[in-house]
């Protein structure tokens, strides 16, 4: 009896002692305090691509957002090539597992890799930006190599799939800029409608960029989305409606850039009602 009564005693202890050294599971543990609010941003995440063309970087779209009151917007492949924006809605409970696989991964105490005052190491065109704000505090870390930060890979890729029923989002508004380039045999052009209500040529001349707003907007924001980033649109010549030869200004070509506050990184704020 004593020692069946021993048995049972170590077994219990060792039991206890094996549980406690177990890992707490992703999302364990009190719920983490944020922002509740609509417009509040919880996580962002974007790349950034200092080494390709202005107009490149500033078409990308920020890869994933998570907003206070569980809205989620992210960049998806569009079927054909090219990216689309969607948008859904996280669980409370999806939310709060998301947000303490970031902090028991450690996140708030990770180091940069990249400096922003820092070039880039030679082959390295681009980095990832996590910026996260949680219980009162915020950090971001940016990295070109996600492998080198244990789970910084798989805080984007988490991002991506917390929403269900993604909606596509097709903005109706933005801030415009055009400048003039030329010919290239891999990109072709599209030509920018002679109906609109804003020419290229004076959008082109100006310092700062247009907000454009209806269905023209529509029309750029899907270019765009469909070029992957690197539109080229024509003015002038055969784009007039009439003979190249007759046209009253010859053909010019722009690289666009078309920028939505808050699915855009480096958009502008948009321009304050009145």
């Amino acid at each position: 009896m004593r020692r069946t009564f021993l048995t049972l005693f170590f077994a219990v202890v060792i039991a206890t002692l094996t549980a406690c050294q177990q890992p707490t599971p992703p999302g364990a543990g009190p719920d983490i305090p944020f922002d509740t609010g609509p417009d509040a941003v919880v996580v962002k995440i974007y790349d950034e691509s200092p080494a390709s063309p202005i107009y490149f970087q500033s078409n990308q779209l920020t890869t994933c957002t998570v907003y206070g009151d569980g809205r989620v917007v992210w960049v998806g492949p569009l079927e054909g090539g090219g990216d689309q924006l969607l948008e859904g809605k996280a669980g409370t409970d999806a939310l709060q597992n998301y947000y303490h696989f970031i902090t028991n991964l450690g996140f708030f105490s990770w180091n940069s890799e990249v400096d922003d005052a820092a070039l880039l190491p030679e082959g390295v065109r681009s980095y990832t930006v996590i910026e996260v704000t949680l219980a009162g505090r915020s950090h971001r870390v940016a990295a070109h190599n996600g492998g080198a930060l244990h789970g910084f890979e798989d805080i984007v890729l988490r991002c991506l799939e917390l929403a269900d029923e993604p909606v596509l989002i097709e903005p109706r508004a933005g801030w415009l800029s055009a400048h003039p380039t030329n010919p290239d045999g891999n990109r072709p052009f599209t030509c920018w409608p002679v109906e609109a209500p804003v020419k290229l040529a004076n959008i082109s001349t100006q310092e700062s960029p247009y907000w454009l707003d209806g269905p023209y907007a529509v029309l750029i924001w899907k270019t765009i989305r469909e070029t992957q980033g690197i539109p080229i649109f024509g003015e002038g010549g055969s784009c007039s409606g009439i003979d190249e030869v007759q046209a009253a200004e010859p053909l010019t070509l722009y690289n666009v850039i078309f920028q939505v506050p808050g699915f855009n990184p480096s958009s502008p704020p948009a321009p304050v009602q009145e």
